[in-house]
């Protein structure tokens, strides 16, 4: 890889990466459910076709870039193939065929490969939304046939919180009236809108399954290093410290807003005043 080349990865790599970066930020907001996670991806997917698309213009900044720092050359390697020259022609190097070369074999592979990792990776979390979604949606298309059916599967999953017959029935009638005095189609707000107008007593299961919807977390770290700060002190301090010990300082990180404004010297000369075993001695002479 010669420096121009290095300077073009350097440029469309960005690119990629703050993408990714402003949507790994957005998912770590507390707020966020998981249909709000579909719709962000979905946009990542498309500004990432957005890069693939933009190649004239990454290769105009990384020349740009490459100027700015004096390089000598601003020209991609070519493989080196014998070719039988006419008498009449000379060899010459062909930037036009080298950067398209460049753009198809290595710009276009690896966002497609990116692009491939990020479908494969979240197509989950969208099949898990797409269960779930009928229930705040306002398609007119559906019939209550189809209502009953989804109803139905989504019972399946979750068999000790919704029970089949009843949950399609009660998902049948629920938008007779949904579609009268219900208007949002955001599941919190939704969710919000069933127990502000008392909806929530006549349609327990519809409102159990939204709240399962909403529990569900927007994190797909399976075989991944923990989030948890609890595993984190756990694996580093198992073998050095006792269990008791561990506990408590467990309970110190998770507290650690609390922790932080005691006074340590106050409680320390508690705790020794009260544990500090003193005895009188008489002396007989």
């Amino acid at each position: 890889m010669n420096p121009f080349e290095f300077v073009v990865f350097t440029t469309f790599w960005f690119k990629c990466l703050m993408a990714v970066n402003n949507v790994s930020l957005l998912l770590q907001f507390t707020q966020l459910t998981l249909d709000d996670e579909v719709k962000i991806l979905n946009g990542l997917l498309m500004d990432l076709d957005r890069i693939r698309l933009s190649w004239d213009l990454i290769l105009i900044e990384a020349t740009e870039v490459a100027k700015n720092l004096k390089f000598d050359k601003l020209m991609f390697t070519v493989k080196k193939t014998r070719k039988k020259i006419v008498s009449d022609e000379t060899a010459s190097y062909n930037h036009e065929e080298a950067s398209k070369n460049f753009e198809c074999n290595v710009f276009n592979v690896a966002l497609d490969n990116l692009t491939s990792q990020m479908r494969s990776r979240f197509k989950v979390i969208e099949e898990e939304c797409s269960k779930f979604s009928f229930l705040w949606s306002l398609q007119k298309s559906q019939t209550d046939q189809e209502l009953g059916l989804k109803a139905e599967n989504l019972a399946k999953l979750y068999p000790e919180d919704l029970c089949k017959n009843e949950f399609s029935d009660e998902v049948r009638h629920f938008f007779s009236v949904r579609r009268n005095i219900l208007a949002s189609e955001k599941p919190v707000e939704f969710l919000n809108e069933v127990y502000a107008k008392g909806l929530h007593s006549i349609f327990p299961q519809v409102c159990v399954s939204l709240r399962i919807f909403l529990a569900l977390p927007v994190s797909t770290s399976e075989g991944e290093r923990s989030f948890s700060k609890l595993a984190i002190i756990k694996d580093y301090l198992r073998s050095t410290m006792g269990k008791e010990r561990l506990c408590y300082l467990m309970i110190l990180s998770i507290e650690s807003d609390l922790a932080i404004n005691v006074n340590y010297e106050e409680v320390i000369s508690n705790f020794a005043a009260k544990k500090a075993q003193k005895m009188c001695l008489s002396i007989k002479n």
